[in-house]
């Protein structure tokens, strides 16, 4: 479209006139409904109509006035299938006539305990909410007493996703006796001749861009070279202990950089990576370390293994702040995990 124009040709041309209207694009919920009364369902523009042909100038694109019911608003599409073409606060062009529709996704998805990885794709572009859970250290029992393992920690973070992006979700398991708990728990050993009982560590939760436990020698697994792919841990409890007639709880998991340590864990950065620590021998108890970013150390009672969310690292988007958290002893039982849709972006 021409304003102004300079000839500085003899060769003929032609100008065709262009005309200016304002016009409507409508909104149409694909599902939802408003969530206030008398909110707007269509935005305006402006076109441009030359010789035949018609187009809007850049147009913002407006906020979803819809809600659904365990579904999370992900951007507007052209029709009611296609994927999300144009998301709030983005300028778009629309042809004359033209309606955007919200585009849906489920909002929390929800992983149990199977003992093994989980694969989960993301399904659509936009920030995602991870939350985890490790697991309890298994409990010590001998002679009507009872050592309750530690419980397991508890992280939280956010990650801006691409949709087709794939993560591995692991939750941690907890023992019984002295198994060791999935993901990472490290084994436990009894002494039963001199009255002394251990119990496993309990597994840490965690999420990462490749498959396998935490700690996994697998070159291609969330191993300590490897570490980068791992989003967000939390931690195993320890496992309980009972010696000498005393009941040991274990450590709780989660809560620091670190894991739990009793003693040294020697020179290597790598060591005890993933994976609490455990000791067998014929003439005393241990109770193992909880699984975690690094694996609690084994003991009278077992350390918990700690958490992590550098992945998952705090950020700012649209002036809104998005935090990461990891707390220590929370949770009783097998670790859980959520990934939930937080924010078209």
């Amino acid at each position: 479209m021409l304003s102004e124009f300079i000839i500085t040709s003899e060769e003929p041309f032609t100008l065709y006139a262009v005309f200016k209207k304002q016009m409507t694009i409508g909104l149409m919920s694909n599902g939802g409904t408003l969530a206030e009364s008398g909110e707007k369902e269509s935005f305006t523009a402006f076109c441009y109509y030359n010789n035949g042909n018609s187009q809007s100038e850049p147009t913002t694109v407006p906020a979803s006035p819809y809600t659904r019911k365990n579904m999370s608003f992900c951007g507007w599409s052209i029709d009611s299938l296609s994927t999300p073409s144009y998301k709030p606060g983005e300028r778009g062009v629309f042809p004359a006539g033209a309606t955007l529709y919200a585009m849906w996704v489920t909002t929390e998805y929800d992983f149990v305990y199977t003992g093994n990885y989980v694969q989960f794709v993301i399904p659509q572009d936009g920030i995602y909410e991870f939350e985890v859970w490790g697991a309890s250290g298994g409990e010590a029992k001998g002679d009507s007493i009872v050592a309750e393992g530690g419980l397991g920690g508890h992280s939280k973070g956010y990650k801006r996703m691409k949709k087709d992006e794939v993560v591995y979700v692991f939750n941690g398991g907890s023992p019984k006796g002295t198994s060791s708990g999935a993901n990472g728990g490290g084994s436990g050993y009894n002494y039963t001749s001199s009255k002394q009982y251990g119990a496993g560590g309990g597994g840490s939760t965690h999420v990462a861009t490749k498959p396998y436990a935490l700690g996994t020698n697998n070159s291609n697994g969330p191993s300590y070279i490897n570490r980068s792919c791992i989003l967000i841990v939390a931690g195993g409890g320890g496992g309980g202990g009972i010696e000498g007639g005393t009941a040991h709880k274990g450590g709780n998991g989660s809560g620091g950089a670190l894991g739990g340590r009793q003693i040294s864990i020697g020179s290597s950065p790598s060591e005890n990576f993933g994976i609490g620590d455990y000791y067998s021998s014929s003439s005393s108890c241990s109770s193992g370390g909880g699984g975690g970013w690094f694996g609690g150390h084994y003991g009278q009672s077992g350390a918990g293994g700690s958490g992590y969310v550098d992945g998952v690292a705090p950020f700012t988007h649209n002036g809104k702040y998005y935090p990461a958290e990891t707390e220590a002893g929370v949770n009783e039982g097998h670790g859980k995990a959520f990934i939930r849709y937080v924010e078209c972006a």
